[in-house]
């Protein structure tokens, strides 16, 4: 494979000189795991790496085919390292859904000091249950929970610097994931943003109101979250596609 790439490349080397390259590359490689899709500024570092470890017949044959090759960049397994990145991101994720439902609550709270009509428990009513379903069963416990509980159980099997320090992001795929799934990250924030700051100039009971849904939502995710990492982690392999390239 590796001799027919170097002719693909127009490049013909002896089986003698491809076999000494290939020993001398294998001491650098020992102990990593490379993964299929990487950054550049890895791969910049694997060329220099290579360049100043490599003889220089070696090093003119490697530089003019690592420049077609797909970017590529060293993983860290550390086992300790990744359950910390793990836990970092768990914890800061379960963290902010609970403070934003104590959050809310106080204000959904606050209906008991109103009388509320016909209409008031109507919007109350239907925005709950629509929340429960479309946020909470829907967005949560279909969809959101078990990729992001599938993304941090992938963290102990292997991770890079930026995936460790940005773990929370990584998990909610804002980044080393397809394009529509960072599409939908970024729009999601956006629009909870927008509901937040819409609400907040909402009147009571209206505000209450429209809190009570939005409470029942975040909490049937938390709980959706929480039952995903606990099933991630009686399972060597994710229940579903942590979607990461």
């Amino acid at each position: 494979m590796a001799e027919s790439l170097w002719t693909a490349l127009g490049y013909h080397i002896d089986n003698r000189v491809l076999e000494s390259l290939s020993r001398q590359c294998l001491p650098l490689l020992n102990g990593c795991r490379v993964s299929e899709r990487l950054s550049r500024a890895h791969g910049v570092a694997f060329r220099h790496l290579i360049n100043s470890n490599l003889p220089t017949s070696s090093t003119r044959l490697f530089r003019a085919a690592s420049w077609s090759l797909p970017e590529q960049v060293f993983m860290s397994n550390n086992k300790i390292f990744g359950w910390c990145a793990w836990a970092w991101a768990v914890t800061c994720f379960i963290v902010l859904l609970i403070i934003a439902i104590l959050n809310l609550s106080n204000h959904a709270l606050m209906l008991r000091g109103y009388e509320l009509n016909g209409v008031h428990w109507l919007i109350l009513i239907s925005n709950s249950l629509l929340m429960a379903y479309y946020e909470g069963y829907k967005g949560f416990q279909c969809a959101y929970s078990p990729r992001f509980a599938a993304r941090a159980r992938s963290l102990p099997q292997g991770y890079t610097r930026k995936r460790a320090l940005l773990a929370p992001f990584f998990c909610m795929g804002f980044f080393d994931a397809p394009r529509r799934r960072i599409i939908a990250a970024y729009l999601l924030t956006a629009m909870i943003v927008f509901f937040v700051l819409l609400f907040r100039v909402l009147p009571q009971p209206w505000r209450g109101a429209l809190d009570v849904g939005v409470v029942i939502g975040l909490s049937w995710g938390c709980i959706a979250t929480m039952v995903s990492i606990i099933q991630s982690l009686r399972f060597e392999r994710p229940i579903v596609d942590p979607e990461i390239v």
